[in-house]
């Protein structure tokens, strides 16, 4: 069991939070995690780090569970000690936690919402004080997505003079397991894996390494250099709902159909063929 407080940021966070409520985190899930956490660990569970932090704050702590450890997690990247702004955020929710239990010991309750989409949110109003109220939050998979890729025209028509062909492709972007250092980052991490392999016989039929961000407009760029690659046209390319959401508007102009289907299953054996080597 652990201990502590975890703290997710913005829309995509609360996803991740509605994923672990309903049991629906995926193999990727920890890889995509946006947030910070507060944990209340045993002494030998503190890394070298952490108790050097500790002591340089003159502080002393005794007994299970009352070692006190900082983690930030970003997108890709590995768990690491929180920057200076991730310490700016872990001060402000920590004094607005702090405030919200005196008042639940003086009575308030935490409602409950039948639409998972509502939470209730602390912010400063127009008079300086902190009040409460109830909020909507956006899934990230209803915002519209743009067409990302600089496409001329020119190679919009190359691409549509391709034939169709029967190919049936699976395509994604996940990221490894194993971490890498690099200077252009300050903390490990763990790149991302575009492939797509053919439906039917499991051939690899497109492959590239990436730096550790899924988005859009990286979900584009890899498609069009996929398509680029191949001698015809796919009849159909199957994956995940949040690539068949990055995909879509490009996959309509390109007279593309995209299939979204979890999971995907020539990818995840692909996968776990990765992750075992």
């Amino acid at each position: 069991m652990e201990y502590g407080l975890a703290i997710y940021i913005g829309a995509k966070g609360w996803k991740n939070i509605n994923d672990i409520m309903s049991d629906q985190t995926t193999d990727d899930f920890f890889y995509q995690l946006d947030s910070l956490c507060v944990y209340y660990v045993n002494r030998d569970e503190l890394e070298k780090s952490d108790y050097e932090l500790i002591k340089e704050q003159e502080l002393s702590f005794r007994g299970e569970h009352n070692w006190i450890q900082f983690r930030s997690y970003k997108p890709g990247f590995v768990p690491w000690h929180p920057d200076v702004e991730d310490t700016k955020t872990l001060i402000l929710v920590l004094q607005q936690m702090i405030q919200l239990v005196e008042q639940c010991k003086n009575g308030w309750q935490l409602p409950f919402f039948e639409d998972s989409s509502l939470c209730v949110t602390r912010h400063i109003d127009s008079h300086g004080e902190w009040i409460e109220s109830v909020f909507q939050i956006k899934d990230p998979l209803d915002e519209d997505v743009q067409i990302y890729p600089a496409l001329s025209d020119f190679e919009i028509v190359q691409i549509k003079k391709k034939k169709h062909s029967n190919l049936q492709l699976e395509f994604e972007l996940f990221y490894l397991p194993q971490a890498v250092e690099d200077p252009t980052y300050n903390r490990p991490f763990f790149p991302v894996f575009c492939v797509a392999i053919d439906r039917n016989t499991g051939m690899v039929c497109y492959q590239q390494i990436l730096p550790p961000q899924i988005n859009a407009a990286i979900a584009q760029g890899e498609f069009v250099d996929a398509l680029k690659q191949l001698s015809a046209r796919p009849q159909t390319l199957f994956v995940t709902p949040k690539i068949n959401h990055y995909l879509e508007p490009l996959a309509q102009k390109l007279n593309i159909t995209l299939k979204s289907s979890e999971p995907l299953v020539e990818i995840q054996q692909f996968k776990n063929y990765m992750r075992y080597q």
